[in-house]
């Protein structure tokens, strides 16, 4: 935001000079937006002002005034910036990370202002992410559809109705267009498992609206999500401190 102030005009009786001040901006590629020229009258004594000068910003809603710079966030009812691609991110992989990489991704959506979806598979404990997300209610929803441990062998009917109940909120949320960002945390494992059809979600991809951005985590991605995904990315193990005996410390890995 640059502001250009001018001498305006002087008021003998108040002993007030009124600059004006101009502000440039804001500039906004992804809306499309051109630079736009505002100003602002600002009384002064002596060439010190006696107010703030403040900015006007173009929204869906009309001109804005506040005292702050203003920012280039997408705004959920913006067709402009709804017109914007959304792809489809996989991170797989033996290694650590996928989780993590996926939440990272809605703090940085949560920064620019966009809206998440977060649907956990396979869990159902207590971390240190919820409460971070809980610092968001806003802009990120987290839901988890797990019964509270891991499986181990064959998944049971408990196990299969959490992850069906869980993929048809997940079908809402996609389809509802609230959401830019859609994280489906541990999917390849409940595909891997049978818990989810690869078809169902080849379907959620190719049906979702254009602007929803879709990621999936979980080692042993299928073949056929990994063809059809516009960004893989595989954690591979180089060395980890478990094999030291380290346990899971809160805050960092729970």
């Amino acid at each position: 935001m640059a502001f250009r102030a001018k001498p305006g005009w002087y008021d003998r009786r108040s002993r007030l000079s009124v600059w004006r001040t101009y502000a440039l901006g804001p500039i906004c590629p992804a809306q499309g937006r051109e630079r736009r020229l505002r100003y602002h009258d600002t009384p002064h004594r002596h060439g010190v002002g006696l107010e703030s000068p403040t900015y006007t910003r173009h929204t869906p809603h009309g001109y804005v005034a506040g005292p702050e710079s203003p920012t280039c966030a997408r705004q959920p009812d913006d067709k402009g910036l709804r017109a914007v691609k959304g792809y489809v991110q996989v991170y797989t992989g033996s290694g650590k990370g996928k989780t993590t990489a996926a939440f990272g991704l809605a703090l940085r959506a949560a920064g620019a202002g966009l809206k998440t979806f977060i649907a956990q598979f396979l869990k159902g404990m207590d971390s240190s992410e919820l409460e971070a997300i809980k610092r968001f209610p806003d802009l990120i929803v987290l839901r988890q559809y797990g019964t509270g441990s891991f499986i181990l062998g064959e998944p049971t009917q408990e196990d299969r109705e959490a992850a069906a109940a869980g993929f048809a909120e997940v079908k809402e949320a996609v389809a509802s267009r609230d959401y830019d960002l859609v994280i489906l945390d541990e999917i390849n494992v409940a595909m891997r498992l049978s818990l989810i059809s690869v078809d169902e979600v080849l379907e959620l991809i190719e049906t979702r609206p254009h602007h929803v951005e879709l990621v999936l985590t979980g080692r042993n991605a299928d073949a056929r999500i990994v063809e059809r995904a516009d960004l893989v990315t595989e954690m591979r193990e180089v060395k980890h401190y478990y094999t030291q005996g380290v346990q899971a410390r809160k805050g960092i890995e729970r």
